[in-house]
């Protein structure tokens, strides 16, 4: 049950960083990280931190 749990947060988050909520899709990928540590099991966090690094970026860059 936790991994179906940690499984749909990695796609929530996914899904909000497609839609530009940075600071929200972090948490959530957080919590499903969570979850995968009291399983046991890897979390490929490196890969959403450089994706919400990009889309942080992009902001950045928009407003200068």
């Amino acid at each position: 049950m936790l991994e179906v749990l940690a499984q749909t947060l990695e796609i929530q988050g996914g899904l909000q960083l497609s839609q530009g909520q940075a600071d929200v899709s972090l948490k959530t990928s957080q919590q499903a990280e969570q979850i995968w540590k009291r399983l046991g099991k890897q979390y490929n966090r490196p890969l959403l931190e450089n994706n919400v690094e990009t889309v942080l970026y992009g902001l950045y860059k928009s407003f200068t």
